[in-house]
């Protein structure tokens, strides 16, 4: 855990903090270009020589897991990939920060190439650096500075720029280990006059269903959890099938589309899109169900769950108020589960009744307030 305080950790949370647009903080504070800087998942803050006793904010801008950027490039010295990084810099310190301030903040090694493999194989890094840089309008307070980075495999101890192959983009601030900033980035491929594509929908994924087999079990409905179908399982298997495909030629992309989890927020307030993230980078393997990092980019776009805050109740009755007729609500089939078991699982005995505004509660689309973070979405 990085250990940052004073004017820079007042900035950072000023911004949002964590969630805003810097993310975590991926450094302590370190010295460099005349001055000290902290480096984030999304950028830095820079104090130094060139801000007069202010503080620059960089937010970096990079290609990131479901938005990956496709490059067609043999191994070759000097591969540029333009429009693959850009900075947004507050305008009172864009033209006053030197070149090489710039340079030494995020120049030669700050960011690597870390090539995405099989799980308990260790990636080589190949080197990167900014070769130019372009600046453009943003808005009264900000611009835009557009960096190409350069890439050079043939660095001494340089991984190599593998044909068909998926790379993470790395930050190594000075003196630190370095931390993955856009996982499954960017994946090379020499031509694409010929590609092969997956196309996956309604993935469905939450934490909660992760643990139904288990509790199933715990509650003695044992042929309830040998029928059950766990939408993360369903989604390793494919990640497995997909990463097969791929080692004999055949596929070089993931295209998901359309309620990619099942909602957003659980009740303890976990949100279900790190769920997703994880399960494509291979880090959410069970003691049951082994999870492998997919190998090849995955394109992602948006269904209607996928704003749903709230989770919801696999099996209810809505009490409408006269002369609208109450309904029932079953919402586990698609978990091969039966209404006894899914009742069990909530802890209840009958079928509840809920309320109309309870109801919207579960299922009314918004994405920035939930029921599990002690919120109600009724107006």
């Amino acid at each position: 855990m990085s250990n940052i305080s004073g004017r820079f950790l007042e900035v950072w949370q000023a911004q949002g903090g964590a969630t805003g647009p810097l993310g975590e903080p991926v450094s302590n504070i370190v010295n460099v270009a005349q001055g000290q800087a902290v480096y984030f998942e999304g950028g830095c803050l820079y104090a130094g020589t060139d801000t007069g006793g202010g503080m620059l904010t960089c937010w970096l801008h990079l290609p990131q897991l479901g938005r990956p950027k496709m490059i067609s490039e043999h191994q070759t010295l000097g591969l540029a990939l333009p429009d693959t990084v850009s900075l947004r810099c507050g305008k009172a310190w864009a033209w006053s920060v030197s070149a090489q301030t710039l340079g030494q903040l995020w120049g030669w090694e700050r960011l690597y190439l870390q090539a995405v493999t099989p799980s308990g194989t260790a990636p080589g890094r190949i080197p990167t650096y900014i070769y130019q840089t372009r600046d453009s309008p943003y808005s009264d307070t900000e611009v835009y500075i557009h960096v190409d980075m350069m890439v050079d495999p043939t660095r001494t101890g340089a991984a190599p720029l593998t044909h068909r192959t998926l790379f993470d983009i790395v930050l190594v601030p000075p003196g630190e280990p370095g931390a993955i900033v856009a996982p499954h980035a960017l994946y090379n491929k020499d031509t694409w006059d010929k590609f092969g594509l997956i196309h996956v929908t309604d993935l469905h994924l939450s934490w909660r269903t992760e643990g139904f087999r288990e509790r199933l079990l715990a509650l003695g409905e044992n042929e309830g959890a040998g029928a059950y179908t766990n939408p993360q399982d369903n989604f390793r298997d494919l990640i497995r099938y997909a990463n097969h495909l791929h080692d004999i030629g055949l596929v070089d992309g993931v295209v998901a589309t359309g309620d990619l989890v099942d909602y957003i927020f659980e009740e303890d307030g976990q949100d279900n899109f790190t769920l997703l993230e994880r399960l494509v980078r291979g880090q959410a393997s069970t003691a049951t169900s082994r999870n492998e990092p997919l190998r090849v980019p995955i394109f992602t776009a948006l269904g209607n769950h996928d704003y749903h805050p709230n989770h919801y109740d696999l099996c209810f009755w809505v009490d409408f108020q006269w002369p609208i007729p109450n309904r029932n609500v079953d919402l586990f089939q698609g978990f091969n589960l039966t209404m006894s078991e899914a009742l069990r699982l909530q802890g209840d005995t009958s079928r509840p009744r809920r309320t109309s505004g309870e109801a919207l509660d579960m299922l009314l689309t918004d994405t920035q307030i939930g029921r599990g973070r002690g919120y109600s979405l009724k107006t």
